[in-house]
């Protein structure tokens, strides 16, 4: 609902007019017309009072208000942007979906975005996070600067009289790599760096010499 108020009791009749207009024009478009805005004079220009969901709705609504032949100035400075809440809808929506159920994301909402951080295993896997992140209704962008993307890897598995320099040689052809297979698989080797027949370990295919 759209009211239009005097500011003061010395409003003259332009003034009411004005406001009137204003008023009248925002109840024109279905989304303004539904907002509860307030419409107050302030000699030839108007102030705008209310919550509105959007930078892009606060822009209208002012933009509408400065159409109104008369108004000389339009202050939307306490029209105030209140975004709908995402975060949650948004974390739901990721863990309901089977493509990236699994995936260790953290969601934190800004304004009318989210902002994305964690770590996924491939492209693939990031792709299908923003695809559903952008399913969710309000959704204006989304920030996945903070995501990790892991390189690819063979798993390769040991066999007897394998050595870490050994296997760097067969992946990369360079056996003083063995570092970049500690490096990828700290959890499985710990400080020891031994590695024994049947252990698996990830050769990331991705890195440079």
């Amino acid at each position: 609902m759209i009211i239009a108020f005097p500011a003061g009791s010395g409003v003259d009749v332009i003034g009411r007019a004005l406001a009137q207009a204003v008023t009248e024009r925002l109840s024109l478009d279905a989304t303004l017309g539904a907002l509860d805005i307030r419409v107050l004079q302030e000699g030839l220009g108007v102030r705008l009072e209310g919550d509105v969901p959007s930078r892009e709705i606060k822009e209208r609504v002012e933009a509408v208000a400065r159409g109104v032949e008369g108004v000389t100035l339009v202050d939307g400075s306490a029209l105030r942007i209140v975004y709908p809440p995402l975060g949650e809808a948004v974390a739901n929506a990721l863990h309901a979906d089977p493509a990236t159920a699994g995936l260790p994301i953290a969601v934190e909402q800004v304004e009318d975005g989210v902002r994305l951080s964690g770590k996924v295993p491939n492209s693939a896997a990031l792709q299908d996070a923003v695809r559903v992140v952008q399913s969710v209704g309000g959704v204006a962008w989304v920030d996945t600067a903070a995501i990790a993307v892991a390189e690819p890897a063979f798993v390769y598995t040991v066999r007897p009289g394998d050595s870490l320099a050994g296997i760097a040689r067969l992946f990369y052809g360079d056996a003083n790599r063995w570092p970049e297979l500690v490096a990828a698989n700290h959890e499985v080797l710990g400080d020891a760096q031994v590695i024994h027949p049947g252990m698996q370990l990830r050769v990331p295919v991705g890195a440079t010499p």
